[in-house]
């Protein structure tokens, strides 16, 4: 596989599935500053006077903070579906996505399959931990077929697709409030008939939840220091009034004994 080097201003990232991520850029930075570019990222020309970007918008963006004239690339003879196709595959199985990402990125590989059929992806594919299928255009199943190019159960792109149905403002709702990594949530909230509301009121139910236990675990630490206070006290009282040769005994009786017990004792004793 040939790799050629093209002007980092030169490259078209075009629509991409995914924002880039701060921290995946910063590490790629000073990955790059160091070792250089391990991985070419992956074009396509659909004519003479562009070229897009199919895979390594990470890469490419780290290569512009770096300042760098150009960048090393693979150049692969695919269309425009066949290079969604292979920038889902790489995000899927090489970049670290929230659940509502990657059900985002199932639900479009069902979308391409139900519009176009299954593109050949095989050719220069990028690396993955799962394979793609390379069968020809033509509708063949939508999730069905989907499920089985990507490695996945039926059950998962279904849940995919459903989770992806949500709103626009949902899925904003999601990505704010951090829930866009639980698709048990996500999954509930697709099942709502208003998907923004019922986002809401998840996240102020588990942040209620998290108060309630933030006061739980400040009250048992109050508690405890003040457990702790109150024995220094006690401590020190008893040491000024007991004799010295007295006192590893009072010790060992106080080891072998319950505080409860200890003080229904004195009470009986002072009664």
């Amino acid at each position: 596989m040939k790799i050629e080097q093209v002007f980092v201003d030169g490259v078209d990232v075009g629509e991409r599935l995914r924002p880039l991520n701060e921290a995946a850029v910063q590490s790629l930075v000073e990955s790059m500053g160091r070792l250089g570019l391990l991985q070419p990222i992956t074009v396509y020309t659909p004519d003479n006077n562009r070229i897009i970007l199919v895979a390594g918008y990470h890469r490419l963006e780290a290569a512009r903070r770096l300042e760098w004239d150009e960048i090393d690339c693979i150049f692969v003879n695919a269309d425009e579906i066949e290079c969604q196709l292979r920038e889902i595959a790489e995000n899927l199985h090489r970049a670290e996505l929230t659940a509502l990402e990657r059900d985002e990125h199932i639900a479009k590989w069902v979308e391409l399959v139900r519009c176009y059929g299954a593109a050949d992806a095989a050719k220069n594919k990028p690396v993955q931990s799962a394979p793609v299928s390379t069968g020809g255009r033509g509708n063949k199943g939508g999730i069905n077929e989907a499920s089985r190019q990507l490695g996945i159960e039926g059950t998962d792109a279904k849940r995919a697709v459903k989770v992806a149905s949500l709103s626009d403002e949902a899925k904003k709702v999601a990505r704010d409030t951090g829930l866009d990594d639980n698709r048990s949530v996500l999954l509930a909230a697709a099942k709502q008939p208003d998907d923004v509301t019922y986002l809401r009121a998840e996240h102020a139910r588990r942040e209620a939840e998290r108060q309630r236990k933030e006061v739980e675990k400040l009250n048992s630490n109050t508690d405890r220091v003040i457990a702790l206070t109150a024995a220094e006290q006690f401590a020190r009282w008893l040491v000024e009034r007991t004799d010295a040769g007295e006192l590893s005994t009072i010790i060992s009786w106080l080891e072998g004994t319950k505080p409860r017990d200890v003080i229904a004792a004195m009470r009986r004793a002072a009664a």
